[in-house]
């Protein structure tokens, strides 16, 4: 809690000006997304090459997956700790706060009775469902191929800029609800054609599309392309709608909430991963996974495949669909958000005025008495 307290904290009140934050947004997170893919990229080809026979060894493969995991683990944990050590020490808030301490009572009120911001959060907690597999599961244990999607979305390296540039151009057109909405949605619709595409056909051996890398590489490198399309826009605006509903309690209420607004949600959040803990294992169960074909060797069973084909495609697609339902009451168009941030950014220049001219009376005072 006080991590994400922090973070979100910081993030919304990094400057007052809302295109100013986009635009900072854009920036550290296409750049984050570049720096992010290093450790990953270097995990993918490790488990390649042991799975494939390219690192030589007298080990076996299980053992070595082991124990290049638990080295690329640690080391990517220590080298972030250091980078954010070192952030923390020029990171500075610009948007002012109010010291005086808050009810916790009051403070709840404010964060469940505030329709925007509940929506939001019901929105969060139907988006914390999840199957317990992803496509890189799909990769690894149907495709045998850890890498197949990082060579796949090669091409949609050239499109992945397109959604940071364009953000700050879309949001002075369409209210963050909309670009929120509609980038969810399409980054994640197109799984639906993917899976009818995947299992629908069969290859001339008898096999499934989505059983073949040959088959499967031009539908998921075309889903790439689109999914990079929006990713700029959905990385934004899925941090910019927090923010828009940290700002709406400040604007509603004339003052920030932040630290129990992410509690609230991180709280309602909860409930779903407590039911996901209980459940993906007995997905993986009544699917006939099994937990070690992928290090000794062995091929899921068909039934198997299709389960976890389905559940890193089509599943979060209907499950992200059902998340966006809360938002349809989200009621915070453009006009009542630009509105919003015109009186807010009143506001907040009278109070850096009152703060700046206390700042130079005690200032004045100070000098004062040492002469």
């Amino acid at each position: 809690n006080f991590r994400n307290v922090a973070i979100g904290g910081y993030i919304s009140t990094i400057t007052p000006y809302p295109s100013d934050r986009r635009r900072l947004l854009a920036i550290s997170s296409y750049f984050s997304i570049i720096y992010s893919r290093l450790p990953d990229l270097l995990v993918e080809f490790m488990l390649d090459f042991i799975k494939n026979g390219l690192v030589k060894s007298t080990k076996s493969t299980d053992i070595l997956i082991k124990k290049s995991l638990m080295i690329v683990g640690p080391v990517t944990t220590i080298l972030s700790g250091i980078i954010v050590s070192w952030y923390t020490t020029i990171a500075k808030e610009r948007v002012h706060q109010r010291i005086e301490k808050q009810k916790i009572t009051e403070s709840l009120r404010i964060v469940f009775t505030n329709k925007p911001v509940l929506m939001y959060m019901l929105s969060n907690a139907l988006g914390s469902f999840g199957t317990g597999l992803t496509t890189n599961d799909y990769y690894r244990q149907v495709l045998n191929m850890t890498t197949f999607e990082t060579i796949a979305g090669i091409p949609s390296f050239f499109f992945e800029p397109l959604g940071f540039s364009k953000y700050n151009a879309l949001a002075a057109r369409f209210s963050t609800k909309s670009l929120y909405m509609i980038s969810q949605v399409f980054a994640k619709s197109f799984y639906i054609p993917l899976f009818f595409y995947g299992l629908g056909f069969k290859t001339k051996n008898g096999k499934y599309f989505f059983q073949g890398r040959i088959p499967m590489m031009p539908v998921t490198a075309l889903w790439e392309i689109i999914y990079a399309c929006f990713w700029g826009v959905k990385s934004i605006s899925g941090t910019e709608i927090g923010n828009e509903c940290n700002d709406y309690i400040e604007w509603k209420c004339g003052y920030r909430n932040e630290a129990t607004l992410s509690a609230a949600s991180s709280l309602m959040c909860k409930i779903p991963a407590r039911i996901n803990g209980i459940l993906q294992p007995l997905y993986k169960k009544w699917i006939n996974y099994d937990q070690t074909a992928y290090t000794e060797g062995r091929e899921q069973p068909l039934g198997a495949q299709k389960w976890i084909f389905a559940m890193a495609t089509i599943i979060p697609a209907f499950l992200v669909l059902s998340s966006m339902i809360p938002m349809f009451w989200y009621k915070v168009d453009k006009n009542t958000r630009d509105r919003m941030y015109r009186e807010l950014n009143e506001r907040r220049t009278m109070m850096a005025n009152q703060i700046n001219k206390a700042h130079d009376e005690a200032a004045a005072e100070a000098q004062t008495v040492s002469e």
